[in-house]
């Protein structure tokens, strides 16, 4: 079974960056992004291949939607990107794939019904045997430029029985 989801440029570029992007539509199908996010994403040349070939290998089926209207007011320091991606979800009725703290609380506040972070992306990859081990991600991940606090990650691997990073 999958869920219609709304993915943000950050989740998206650091599953890019585990190299797990590819298992993304095995759970959540259709797969939309704001347009302001996917731009983000074709500025970088790894992440814009990356997404091409996914989708070439229809591993993923991006559908890229522009913002027409906002339906509420949000909190002044959210993006317009950000603002995109919840306003999409809300009226896809869509699970937000995020990993931006105040997106998060502001989706819920709005009425997104939920709302998923790279981590919980990640165990529930290796929960479902897509995945054998979170940790060999995590690393590539951060030899990739994305950077999570080593508690976060530790906490991440405790809920799934893995080893901790020393």
């Amino acid at each position: 079974m999958t869920y219609p989801a709304v993915i943000d440029s950050s989740t998206l570029i650091a599953l890019v960056r585990g190299g797990v992007l590819v298992h993304l539509g095995q759970f959540f199908q259709p797969l939309f992004m704001g347009s302001g996010a996917e731009k983000e994403c074709r500025r970088r040349p790894p992440i814009d291949a990356a997404l091409n070939q996914a989708q070439a290998a229809n591993q993923i089926q991006l559908t890229v939607v522009n913002l027409i209207s906002r339906s509420r007011v949000y909190n002044p320091n959210l993006s317009p990107e950000d603002i995109e991606g919840i306003e999409i979800a809300l009226a896809r009725s869509a699970v937000l794939l995020t990993q931006d703290d105040l997106q998060e609380i502001e989706a819920l506040n709005a009425g997104v019904q939920v709302v998923l972070g790279t981590f919980d992306l990640l165990e529930g990859f290796k929960r479902r045997g897509v995945i054998p081990l979170i940790r060999p991600v995590l690393e590539q991940m951060e030899r990739n430029g994305e950077h999570y606090p080593r508690s976060e990650k530790n906490r991440l691997l405790r809920r799934v029985n893995e080893r901790p990073i020393p």
